[in-house]
């Protein structure tokens, strides 16, 4: 685990780092032969969550028990939590998000990176991305696209909702979904709808959603759905 995650796990596992204190009271958080003490005494370098190993347990030690997987995960859970929530106390964060936005995926940051965790969001009612990152030092900062120039993968509720409207669409059109199996996708404009060289989506948040038999069997029925409206463009059989 890099330094830039440590004073995060320190606040959210106390309980578990506590086990790594030596016997003069100073803390231990290391990685490898990297140790990050609150002290100026020397030490000897102990083990740390990203090396499967829990208790910490001085390095080169060969008795040492790996922790279970669910138990780093948990750690590294929670570090990204203690993240978001720096994010969200943001009060530039809030404004630019407005009361219309979603969560779409949320990550921490490459131990090489100077960054701690992103967190991509699309604001419905700008019809923008936001990419907001933590820094090494606690500041944020925030990367506002226009969704013609970029837009995230598809979030599972996003398609749940996208479903929903193109269902009740095809429905009161008179077509009968029951039974099929539905799918949902971000959808791309085509080559005639771009206007110009810097736009690589819609300009709203517009989802792709057919239903079919299953099974590798082609669709019936298609839809193209505005979830920054909430509308459906267009709906029918397949052509």
């Amino acid at each position: 685990m890099s330094i830039k995650y440590r004073l995060l796990v320190c606040a959210i596992s106390a309980p578990l780092l506590l086990t790594g204190c030596s016997d003069s009271g100073s803390l231990l958080i290391t990685e490898g032969d990297d140790v990050v003490q609150n002290s100026p005494a020397s030490h000897t370098p102990h083990t740390g969550p990203v090396d499967g190993v829990w208790p910490p347990q001085p390095v080169g030690m060969t008795n040492a028990e790996p922790y279970p997987s669910s138990a780093r995960q948990g750690v590294l859970a929670g570090v990204l939590d203690a993240a978001r929530g720096s994010i969200m106390n943001n009060p530039q964060v809030r404004s630019s998000l407005g009361a219309d936005y979603r969560e779409i995926e949320a990550s921490l940051s490459d131990s090489k990176s100077d960054t701690v965790a992103s967190i991509v969001f699309y604001n419905y009612a700008t019809d923008e991305t936001i990419v907001v990152s933590l820094g090494d030092g606690g500041s944020v900062i925030s990367e506002v696209s226009a969704a013609s120039a970029y837009q995230p993968m598809e979030h599972p509720q996003e398609q749940e909702d996208a479903i929903a409207l193109a269902s009740s669409a095809l429905t009161n059109g008179g077509f009968d979904v029951g039974g099929l199996q539905p799918t949902a996708m971000l959808a791309f404009p085509s080559q005639s709808n771009v206007q110009s060289d810097a736009q690589h989506f819609y300009g709203q948040r517009v989802m792709y959603v057919t239903f079919g038999p299953g099974g590798g069997e082609l669709p019936l029925y298609t839809a193209l759905v505005d979830l920054s409206n909430a509308n459906v463009i267009e709906h029918g059989l397949v052509k």
